[in-house]
C-alpha cells in the first residue's frame, strides 16, 4: 500500500512537470532587473532591429529601425521601413563628437552636435527605454509572470515609466535583454516596441559610424534652437510660442470640462495636449509630416476656416483626425472628440 502510493505521489509529479505545472521559479523582479542591467551596462557593443509602433497624437506611425550602438557615444540609426514618407530612409549617423541625419524624402542632410541632429521621436523613444532600464526604481517594479514570444520565453514586467506614465517589459530568461517593451507616457505618447533581432558585443567597427553624404543630397543648417530632430521636450505657453518660428494659435473655445495639461515640442511640431471628457491633441508645425492622413477610416474634404480640411470620423470608435494648413503652417487636430467640438474648438483658433 504504502509503495503504491509512492508510485501514484510519482506519476502525479510528473504529470505536473510535463503539464508546466511544477512550482514557479524563485525570482524576483529586483533579481530580473539587477541581471539585465548587469547586461546591458556591460555591453561593449549593441545591434538590434525593432520594430516601432508610434503613436503621439495625431503623429503615428509604424517603423523598423536597425540600430548599432557602442558605447558611450556612437550611434548608427536606420529606418527600413515606415508607414509615413517623412520617415523611409531616414538614417542618423553619430561618431560622437559630430552627427549627420539623411532625410530621403528630402534628399536633405542635416550636420551638427549630437544632441542637436536628432532621427525624430524615434531616438528619444530609445534613449527613454534605455534610461528605463537603467534607472528604474526596482521596488516599483512588479513581475507579472512569463510567456512565450518569437524570440523565447520572456519575464513579464510592469513599472512606473519615467514621464508619469506607465510600461511593461518583457525580459529574455536566456539573455537578459528585453524582447518587447509597451509604454505609455505625456511626452512622447504611446508605443510598442518589438525585437526582430537583438545581439550584444559583436565586436562592431568604427566604419560603422563613419557617414558618407549621398550624391543626390543637399547639406542643410539649422541654428541650435530649431536643430532637425531636436529632442522632444515638455515647454511653458510662452517657451512654445518663442521655439515655434511661426504664431502659435491658440483655441478660444473649449468642451466643457476640458483644460490644458501640457504643452510639448517634436521635432518641428509644437503639440498642446487637452484632457477631460472629450481629451484631444493640437499639434501645429511647418513641417508636412503631420499633415499626412492616416491610413484608417474615410477622409472627407470640408470647408473650414476660409480654406480645405480635411477630415476623417470614427466616432463609433471614439476618435477623428482634423487637418488643414493656413499661412504656412500645417494644423491637426486629433483625439476622443466629436466632429462638431473639434469644428467649434478650429474655428476658435487665434
Amino acid at each position: 500500500m504504502r509503495r503504491f502510493s509512492s508510485l501514484s505521489m510519482l506519476a502525479f509529479v510528473i504529470i505536473l512537470l510535463l503539464l508546466g505545472c511544477g512550482p514557479e521559479e524563485s525570482i524576483t523582479a529586483g533579481e530580473i532587473m539587477s541581471k539585465v542591467r548587469e547586461t546591458w551596462e556591460g555591453a561593449v557593443d549593441i545591434h538590434a532591429t525593432w520594430e516601432l509602433t508610434l503613436d503621439v497624437g495625431v503623429i503615428q506611425d509604424q517603423l523598423v529601425v536597425e540600430i548599432w550602438r557602442k558605447p558611450p557615444d556612437k550611434l548608427r540609426a536606420e529606418v527600413l521601413e515606415a508607414a509615413s514618407v517623412e520617415f523611409r530612409g531616414m538614417t542618423l549617423v553619430s561618431d560622437g563628437t559630430q552627427a549627420w541625419l539623411y532625410n530621403a524624402s528630402r534628399h536633405e542632410v542635416t550636420a551638427g552636435e549630437p544632441d542637436s541632429v536628432r532621427l525624430p521621436l524615434v531616438q528619444d523613444v530609445m534613449e527613454s527605454i534605455d534610461e528605463l532600464l537603467r534607472t528604474a526604481d526596482v521596488g516599483q517594479v512588479k513581475l507579472l509572470g512569463t510567456e512565450k514570444m518569437p524570440a523565447g520565453e520572456g519575464y513579464k514586467l510592469e513599472m512606473p515609466y519615467l514621464d508619469g506614465g506607465r510600461a511593461l517589459l518583457w525580459i529574455s530568461k536566456e539573455y537578459w535583454v528585453p524582447l518587447k517593451v509597451e509604454y505609455t507616457g505625456q511626452t512622447l505618447g504611446k508605443g510598442t516596441l518589438v525585437a526582430r533581432s537583438l545581439e550584444l558585443n559583436t565586436g562592431l567597427s568604427d566604419d560603422i559610424f563613419v557617414f558618407e553624404t549621398p550624391a543626390d543630397a543637399q547639406l542643410v543648417t539649422h541654428d541650435t534652437q530649431h536643430a532637425a530632430g531636436a529632442k522632444s521636450q515638455a515647454l511653458t505657453l510662452e517657451e512654445a510660442r518663442a521655439r515655434a518660428g511661426f504664431p502659435l494659435l491658440v483655441p478660444a473655445y473649449l468642451p466643457e470640462g476640458v483644460t490644458l495639461v501640457n504643452v510639448f515640442q517634436l521635432d518641428e511640431a509644437i503639440a498642446f495636449n487637452y484632457d477631460g471628457p472629450a481629451p484631444f491633441t493640437i499639434v501645429q508645425s511647418r513641417s508636412e509630416a503631420i499633415a499626412q492622413v492616416p491610413q484608417t477610416g474615410t477622409a472627407q474634404r470640408i470647408a473650414l476656416r476660409g480654406t480645405e480640411a480635411t477630415l476623417i470620423a470614427d466616432e463609433a470608435q471614439g476618435g477623428i483626425f482634423l487637418a488643414w494648413s493656413e499661412n504656412g503652417v500645417n494644423i491637426s487636430i486629433a483625439g476622443a472628440i466629436s466632429v462638431e467640438e473639434a469644428l467649434k474648438v478650429a474655428e476658435s483658433l487665434g
